[in-house]
């Protein structure tokens, strides 16, 4: 990954990176974060259909071909309500920056059908693919595991996904983040 700086020096303002390392830099000794990022997209055909799709209608839910991974990447449960709280807390926060438009392109995606959470709600479930964060229904059982954060855009800065995601869930901290970039 590279980063941009100005002439004198300085971190470009789009040089999102240069924030989230030194985020990071702040957990890694003692949290150590593990994470990924999922970014949907969409193929499409000739016609501009989306590619495989029945051509009237829309095909069945994915549930049966769903799966994820990484049952054993986080543990305690206690650690992960604490996280979902602090994600809640700062919800309108993370949608203006899970979007480079500031949540407007999020508001067409995440309307509350379709799999998506209301970009205005936030919730939680377990083995529910239409809340804010999900939690995989082996997680759940096990009471250790990770959380799916559903709610960034497939256009979003991987950094400023990262960086939120750090600072609300392990941090607890935006006291130095620069809002006007």
């Amino acid at each position: 990954m590279c980063e941009t700086y100005a002439k004198d020096g300085t971190p470009h303002p789009t040089n999102k990176r240069y924030s989230c390392d030194r985020i990071m830099e702040r957990v890694m000794d003692e949290e150590n974060p593990e994470f990924a990022i999922e970014q949907e997209y969409t193929l499409l055909d000739y016609d501009g259909h989306p590619f495989g799709w029945p051509k009237s209608g829309y095909p069945g839910q994915q549930g049966p071909y769903y799966c994820a991974v990484g049952a054993t990447n986080v543990f305690g449960r206690q650690v992960m309500e604490e996280a979902i709280q602090r994600l809640e807390k700062r919800h309108k926060e993370h949608i203006i920056l899970y979007d480079p438009s500031g949540g407007v392109d999020n508001s067409r995606r995440l309307t509350g059908l379709h799999e998506t959470a209301h970009i205005d709600q936030f919730f939680w479930g377990v083995a529910h693919r239409g809340a804010s964060i999900r939690i995989p229904r082996g997680v759940a059982q096990a009471g250790r595991g990770y959380l799916e954060d559903r709610r960034p855009s497939s256009n979003g800065d991987p950094y400023l996904v990262c960086e939120a995601l750090v600072r609300t869930a392990v941090l607890d901290d935006w006291t130095d983040f620069d809002w006007t970039n």
